[in-house]
């Protein structure tokens, strides 16, 4: 288990995925930031989404890989895949250096 600043990146052992979670901006409104972020730095595409009254959930593809970006009420913002994945992995290192210095609580 990998944690930082910005970014936890755990197993989540019940769903067999590994997930990543921006901590101390968990509204929902950031979760627009990160989106946009998303097909602005990596040219991603959205397959399908879902809204609800506290859930957001978008599926994400970018070139062959596939991947959710989700916010949650209880939980916060976060994305993830079903196996260990370079791009994630890239991703969160990027936010993690972009958001590093932002203060928030």
């Amino acid at each position: 288990m990998q944690s930082s600043k910005v970014i936890n990146k755990i197993y989540n052992k019940e769903n067999e995925r590994v997930e990543y979670h921006i901590l101390g901006l968990e509204d929902w409104e950031f979760f627009d930031t990160i989106l946009n972020f998303l097909k602005k730095s990596y040219d991603i595409e959205v397959q399908s989404f879902s809204e609800g009254i506290v859930v957001r959930k978008y599926e994400l593809l970018y070139e062959c890989e596939c991947f959710t970006l989700e916010y949650h009420g209880d939980i916060g913002n976060y994305f993830y895949g079903l196996e260990d994945s370079r791009l994630l992995d890239c991703i969160a290192d990027n936010l993690e250096k972009r958001l590093q210095n932002v203060p928030y609580e």
